[in-house]
């Protein structure tokens, strides 16, 4: 199953067709190897961003505890928002073994800039998902360089889910604002 999701996104993201017209034999075995090309993309891609979640600074909820008590009288990323915000962001996080499952952010596009965004979201793992958030505002040339560098990004790949949030394992429901993460 996992195969054909892949192979189904490899397909929707490189525009490969299959198509029932003939073809010769040299034409399959290049269109079977762009195919395999593309499953392997996707695979790659995706196994690197469990891991990238996996061994954030923040994956859990006992070490967001940690760093909000650790951090209470320095800055750190997450006050880069307004209390309200900060507040809204850190009671939408939810985790599970792979690190974030969902987060409301919706704030963070409206609130901070791209490198702020950036700086946020790194902390749990979670940068790809600045490829959702094409309002953030771009003030400087690393602004411009980080929207460049995930507006790139194929979402259809990441397999997460924007305007959704985990409400259970494996079950992704409908939250304006929200992003469910592929690990749900």
């Amino acid at each position: 199953m996992k195969s054909h999701i892949l192979f189904a996104i490899a397909i929707s993201v490189f525009g490969l067709s299959v198509t029932s017209s003939p073809v010769s034999a040299q034409e399959q075995l290049s269109e079977q190897a762009n195919e395999d090309v593309a499953v392997q993309i996707a695979s790659a891609y995706i196994a690197q961003q469990k891991l990238i979640r996996k061994t954030a600074p923040i994956h859990s909820a006992e070490q967001l505890a940690g760093f909000l008590a650790k951090t209470k009288d320095t800055a750190s990323p997450i006050d880069l928002l307004s209390p309200v915000a900060k507040a809204r962001f850190v009671d939408s996080l939810r985790f599970n073994e792979t690190g974030v499952t969902s987060f409301y952010y919706a704030d963070i596009e409206s609130e901070l800039n791209s490198s702020q965004a950036y700086e946020l979201l790194s902390t749990f793992g979670l940068q790809s998902t600045l490829a959702f958030m094409p309002k953030l505002r771009v003030d400087n040339a690393k602004d411009r360089e980080i929207m460049t560098a995930f507006s790139d990004e194929v979402p259809l790949l990441m397999a997460d889910h924007e305007n959704y949030w985990c409400s259970s394992r494996a079950t992704c429901s409908r939250d304006i604002g929200s992003i469910c993460m592929s690990g749900c």
